[in-house]
């Protein structure tokens, strides 16, 4: 799936301080003595830094460090703030594959429906990668937060379960197939070897041989001429009356 969804936007509000940035590192390397001396020496937890924009939170998530994203949730960090391509600290977890820290993020209300600027949400970004968290992610997203499958978006407008077709991950379209409404199915044809046809007959096979005799004097039938019930006459198809050359 696209990492650079059309239209950023500068959120870039001020130069970042030395402190600032200091959080900013502490939460991108999971550094949690770090987050918390940069904190308690008023730094903001909020701050964006020149990469997209992200938030320390971001940072954290995007790198799967659940102790420091909690961390930071304790010190009321957002877990709403988007970056400059609109993706959030729960889209990070969940393109990463960070289920705990998706989990984690949920619990404090964090959307999991919403979308970047090209229309795509975290369910849909997941459904079209092939980590090996993804069953994992999808499973939670669907059944525990309700993510919604039938929402469209993307730069083709696609749902999840047309992510997920698109990469081929069969457990995962099984799963979406299960729990999506009937007008969003479709069927998956089945794939395997063509039905094979029997053997041509053989002309010369004994069984064969004796088969087509019996078709060509079937009872009532003498070399392709009827026989009269009756008289025992036989009639020439061509004709309409007992042939001349039959005895009476």
């Amino acid at each position: 799936m696209s990492l650079l969804p059309t239209n950023p936007v500068d959120l870039k509000a001020c130069p970042v301080s030395p402190l600032d940035a200091q959080l900013i590192e502490s939460a991108e390397e999971g550094d949690i003595n770090g987050i918390k001396a940069a904190i308690e020496s008023k730094a903001n937890v909020n701050v964006r830094g020149e990469w997209r924009g992200a938030t320390p939170m971001m940072r954290a998530a995007r790198n799967g460090h659940q102790s420091g994203v909690e961390l930071l949730i304790r010190r009321k960090a957002s877990v709403h703030a988007k970056d400059e391509f609109g993706w959030s600290s729960m889209f990070w977890a969940c393109h990463r594959g960070h289920l705990g820290v998706a989990q984690a993020l949920f619990s404090q209300k964090c959307s999991v429906n919403i979308r970047d600027f090209s229309g795509e949400t975290p369910l849909m970004n997941v459904c079209g990668s092939d980590g090996a968290q993804c069953f994992q992610l999808v499973s939670f997203l669907v059944t525990t937060a309700k993510a919604d499958l039938n929402v469209r978006g993307g730069l083709k407008n696609l749902t999840p379960l047309d992510c997920a077709k698109k990469e081929g991950n069969i457990e995962i379209i099984d799963f979406l197939m299960n729990h999506c409404t009937p007008a969003n199915k479709s069927k998956r044809t089945p794939v395997g070897p063509p039905a094979l046809s029997k053997d041509p007959k053989d002309p010369n096979d004994p069984k064969e041989i004796s088969q087509s005799s019996s078709r060509q004097h079937a009872p009532g039938t003498l070399n392709n001429h009827t026989v009269h019930p009756k008289s025992n006459s036989f009639m020439d198809p061509s004709t309409s009356v007992p042939n001349a050359n039959t005895e009476t």
